[in-house]
């Protein structure tokens, strides 16, 4: 599918509303923004039958049946696009894709570029426009993904490691006698039986990687940087950290909001 990247600057008007999808392999998540913020968003999972179905009637709704002036869309999820693509061009919009060739405002200092995932890079304008540099945004969905701006506010690169459900998956799969469990947080670390043991290590196992990792990568940028989480998956997680920390479950969608923003000059 040709991806179609908005170039060229038009100035709008600052209460115009317009859409933004972060396409992830769980779940898509919508936002209906105006210049400044997010007037309304939602989810829906990540099928294509019901994205078809379910979704143009979800961005009228959120929009209130105003016209929309335009849609901007991150994807990790390429099997999804034609679906999106669809569910813009019901609403009357083109829609227009971020990757590592837009004009976002980040520097990527990043051997391949085109490897970084466009949430990647919603995350870090984000980060990098709403927080401040330096900064490790934390993104917890299918995979957890660490991506570390500079003092001077480049993107630098990350991590990336398996989530919580998907490891989850992975045990239940891959193994012989490991049941598919309900991941919560579990009342002690030892476990008393075999689900128990399995939520011990999503929950757990998950906040030590994440503690462990963090550690790192502050030890390896120096200084004190903005430690944001965000992501489909972070209640869970969230709950047992316990250093300095920002929440913000919109992140990736006020990034494609901020991108958007300078992409068409209403900044």
């Amino acid at each position: 599918m040709r991806r179609k990247i908005i170039t060229r600057p038009v100035i709008g008007d600052t209460h115009l509303r317009f859409l933004v999808i972060d396409a992830g392999n769980t779940t898509v998540h919508f936002g209906i923004c105006e210049r400044d913020s997010i007037v309304d968003q939602f989810r829906l999972p990540s099928i294509a039958s019901i994205l078809h179905c379910e979704g143009p009637k979800m961005v009228r709704r959120a929009s209130g049946a105003r016209p929309l002036a335009g849609a901007l869309i991150s994807s990790v999820a390429p099997k999804l696009d034609p679906a999106i693509a669809a569910l813009c061009r019901h609403a009357g919009l083109t829609p227009s894709w971020l990757d590592h060739r837009t004009p976002a405002g980040i520097k990527l200092l990043y051997k391949k570029p085109r490897e970084i995932g466009a949430d990647r890079i919603a995350n870090s304008v984000a980060a990098k426009a709403l927080y401040g540099a330096p900064a490790i945004v934390v993104d917890i969905g299918t995979a957890i993904t660490f991506d570390c701006i500079s003092k001077g506010g480049a993107y630098l690169g990350g991590v990336i490691a398996p989530g919580p459900r998907l490891a989850r998956a992975a045990l239940a799969e891959r193994t012989g006698l490991l049941p598919f469990v309900e991941i919560q947080t579990p009342g002690s670390v030892i476990g008393k039986s075999t689900a128990h043991a399995i939520q011990a290590g999503m929950v757990f196992g998950t906040r030590a990687l994440i503690t462990g990792i963090v550690r790192g990568l502050v030890s390896e940028m120096g200084g004190r940087p903005h430690i944001i989480f965000t992501g489909g998956q972070i209640e869970l997680i969230i709950s047992g950290w316990k250093y300095p920390r920002i929440v913000d479950p919109l992140l990736t969608l006020h990034g494609l909001r901020i991108i958007y923003n300078r992409l068409t000059g209403r900044t």
